[in-house]
């Protein structure tokens, strides 16, 4: 009976320790997240953010502000991976960032038809919208994270403004 209660106490008490361990790296690991989030980015080389299109830089005396009738463009990244929509189409590939470095690249699109004038920036049709957004994500080489806000650059140039949602 001792030996079966010491088996069943030993038990319990590896079970207790493994469960403590799992909510510690959980722990762990969305602290990681939120020190991102508040613009922390160094060390971390990939991140979770799931966003929407404030602003795209046109030129530096232009600015289209999002959002704009029927267009709520998003972007999502998560692990290395890239999603988004844009006006008519998804859109997918892969990031590579270290520290405020980012890259992306594979960029894959859907092919829905964009058909007419969306009167987004006359006379800026969807497509137009779209290829605008697609070069913006190709010419981004840095990032940074300010009041929930991911603004990505090339150089020292802003590029495209998103508001990071939680």
């Amino acid at each position: 009976m001792k030996n079966r209660n010491f088996n069943l106490i030993l038990f319990y008490g590896l079970l207790l320790n493994t469960l403590a361990c799992s909510t510690y790296h959980t722990i762990e690991t969305n602290t990681q997240n939120k020190l991102n989030l508040s613009g922390n980015q160094e060390g971390l080389n990939t991140f979770n953010l799931n966003c929407e299109l404030l602003s795209i830089i046109i030129n530096p005396s232009e600015e289209l502000v999002f959002p704009l009738k029927d267009a709520h463009p998003t972007l999502h990244l998560s692990d290395g991976k890239y999603r988004g929509f844009s006006v008519c189409n998804s859109f997918f590939g892969k990031y590579t960032k270290e520290g405020n470095a980012i890259k992306f690249t594979g960029a894959t699109t859907t092919m829905m038809n964009c058909i007419g004038n969306y009167g987004f920036v006359e006379p800026l049709s969807g497509s137009e919208l779209e290829n605008l957004i697609s070069s913006k994500l190709s010419a981004t080489n840095n990032f940074s994270i300010e009041k929930n806000k991911l603004i990505l650059k090339k150089d020292s140039n802003i590029l495209m403004v998103y508001r990071i949602n939680d």
